[in-house]
């Protein structure tokens, strides 16, 4: 079996971007609009909306940074984040759960189903991958599941 290496979705890059963008907007907004005003309860505002769209911001980096890249080969499944790597054995998976949620507004259905796979360890936190995130999702379910021995 050859290696097999996730590649990040485009548009999991580009809703990022769009977030990030957003809430930078809205801190600049905050800062100007909070030099301009003279009223204490209209600068708590301001300053609340910069200190939540900084946590926002951070909160977003963070699930970004948790898995970066996944590299499935014959030996197991190495996750790499930004800071330090996990190699996880076949052996070490207990099951694999697809999910599907369907998101709601009113009552009625705003988005497609939307699946994604939780790799349930025994010594470990759950390991989710998801469609959303990696372009070669089938790829990598597809290699995992091929290397388990039942």
């Amino acid at each position: 079996m050859n290696t097999v290496e996730s590649k990040i979705s485009n548009l999991y890059i580009g809703l990022i971007i769009f977030l990030n963008i957003i809430a930078l907007f809205i801190i600049a907004v905050s800062v100007n609009y909070l030099q301009n005003i003279y009223y204490t309860y209209k600068r708590v505002i301001a300053g609340m909306l910069i200190i939540t769209f900084i946590i926002f911001l951070i909160y977003i980096w963070n699930e970004i940074l948790k898995e970066i890249k996944i590299t499935v080969n014959i030996s197991g499944i190495k996750v790499q984040n930004y800071n330090s790597s996990t190699f996880i054995l076949f052996s070490e998976i207990e099951s694999i759960e697809i999910h599907k949620e369907k998101k709601y507004f009113n009552g009625v259905q705003i988005t497609d189903t939307y699946s994604y796979s939780e790799l349930k360890l025994r010594s470990k936190p759950s390991l989710f991958i998801s469609p959303s995130k990696f372009e070669n999702y089938k790829e990598i379910m597809q290699a995992i599941r091929s290397n388990l021995e039942y």
